[in-house]
């Protein structure tokens, strides 16, 4: 009897095991597919913030020397993660704000442009790195574009015109004026980069400062840790809570905390990976 006893306990603690890993599972995929869509989300809603910031700036800037209403250009480098540019490529639907850097808590926002080089429409080469993945994939098309196609380009000091040559800047000429476009190849796994290379049409704008290329720290370890600590107690007590209280409550009480850590984790690990996956 004692034997019988036994064996339909451990086979209650087998099933009891398989449906606790059937849970975790699930809140796993299901978060993971929440957080995809929340990246999506938060560079859009960072996306309007941006545009509305760069509006602002744009309606007071020094495109029209002379009039009384109008800040003078920018005598210093533009702070990090600050809107500097209004990128649209036409031919594949893009209309994106660009901020200055590109380290991945960065280009979470929307395409970076890499410190230490020119501003779109001024004289020598200007680089923007975009996600081609993750949170709006907005490089997505980008290693598409054929030559000749327009790309269109706005900052404080107006607007400019480029035209793709193609993924060589040795076609562009000595002396052009270069915009290049930096995305991840292959698109999920990121093992190099592709860069598409346009031309400045017209005459380019006086030069504004520079920040160095040396990027600002944007360790996380720390939040990193203290976030992968959470989840783990959580999924400690998740299988305590599911024992005594059933699925139902479990889900309850422990789906938001555990959700909650994965998206944050994943925010901060994303700042580890490339700028441009």
């Amino acid at each position: 009897m004692d034997l019988v006893e036994g064996e339909v306990a451990t086979s209650k603690r087998r099933r009891g095991s398989s449906q606790l890993l059937s849970y975790i599972t699930l809140v796993t995929v299901g978060v993971l597919v929440v957080e995809f869509l929340l990246a999506v989300l938060l560079q859009q809603r960072s996306q309007q913030q941006l545009t509305s910031e760069f509006k602002s700036v744009v309606a007071t800037a020094a495109s029209a020397i002379g009039q009384s209403d109008v800040s003078p250009l920018p005598d210093t480098a533009p702070a990090y993660g600050s809107p500097v540019a209004l990128l649209q490529i036409p031919a594949i639907g893009l209309t994106q704000v660009v901020v200055e850097g590109v380290t991945s808590n960065f280009t979470q926002l929307g395409p970076g442009h890499v410190p230490g080089t020119v501003l779109p429409g001024q004289a020598g080469e200007a680089v923007i790195v975009g996600r081609r993945t993750t949170f709006g994939a907005p490089f997505f098309k980008v290693p598409g574009l054929k030559p000749g196609t327009e790309i269109r380009v706005t900052t404080v000091e107006g607007p400019s015109l480029y035209k793709v040559i193609g993924p060589k800047e040795a076609e562009a000429g000595s002396g052009s004026n270069i915009l290049k476009l930096v995305t991840s190849s292959p698109p999920i796994l990121a093992f190099k980069s592709e860069t598409v290379t346009a031309v400045l049409q017209a005459k380019p704008y006086p030069d504004t400062p520079k920040n160095a290329r040396t990027a600002p720290n944007t360790n996380q370890f720390a939040l990193m840790l203290l976030l992968l600590q959470v989840l783990v107690l959580a999924l400690i007590a998740s299988r305590g809570i599911y024992q005594r209280f059933g699925a139902m409550v479990g889900w309850i009480l422990i789906a938001p905390l555990v959700a909650g850590s994965l998206v944050a984790l994943t925010l901060a690990l994303d700042t580890l990976l490339p700028a441009g996956i």
